[in-house]
């Protein structure tokens, strides 16, 4: 193959590359336009990735610049109250509302058969990748959440949560009460 050929093939390569990139972006700037035009309020400059299930988007009043990364879900029946410059990453899930559990019936389905509260996010919060979120949790400005997480009570504003890494020297440890041997003393399991 001479250089001129290489050369036309590398520019036809990118130019469809480019092509491909305009594609992708015109369809997530719909995609999101459609998304945020039945939420109660949306401000400006939203992305909202591919995957993303939101039941009761007319419940959800989000701010400006606001991102949702892939297979996230967002549950607001209940109410969802998102602030200015809000990350949700990829897989994150938010629970506005949950099951109402007493009296004799066996189990808690049905209409008006739910209770929680409404969730609210405060500016500037990094939630990361798999975190949960329950009902009636408010999240504090600035706040970061790290990978995982479960998110049950309020978080303080300006909380970072890390996700955390396990300690190889206890990673695969296990501790028997009343026993004898290498798993009384909380040797490694399998070693």
């Amino acid at each position: 193959m001479t250089a001129a050929v290489r050369r036309l093939a590398r520019r036809l390569a990118v130019a469809a590359c480019d092509a491909a990139d305009r594609l992708r972006a015109a369809a997530e700037a719909e995609r999101t336009r459609r998304t945020v035009a039945r939420f109660a309020r949306c401000g400006a400059r939203p992305r909202i990735a591919a995957g993303v299930a939101i039941h009761r988007p007319e419940e959800v009043r989000a701010g400006d610049d606001l991102r949702i990364g892939a297979g996230g879900r967002l549950m607001a029946a209940g109410g969802l109250e998102i602030g200015d410059n809000v990350v949700l990453s990829r897989d994150v899930t938010i629970y506005c509302s949950d099951h109402a559990f007493g009296g004799d019936e066996p189990l808690p389905f049905g209409p008006g058969r739910t209770s929680g509260g409404t969730v609210r996010i405060g500016d500037h919060v990094w939630i990361g990748a798999h975190v949960r979120v329950l009902p009636g949790v408010t999240i504090g400005e600035g706040a970061i959440l790290g990978m995982g997480a479960v998110v049950a009570r309020d978080v303080p504003a300006r909380h970072r949560r890390p996700a955390r890494v396990p300690d190889p020297g206890r990673a695969g440890r296990r501790r028997l009460r009343g026993c004898r041997g290498p798993l009384a003393r909380g040797t490694p399991v399998g070693g």
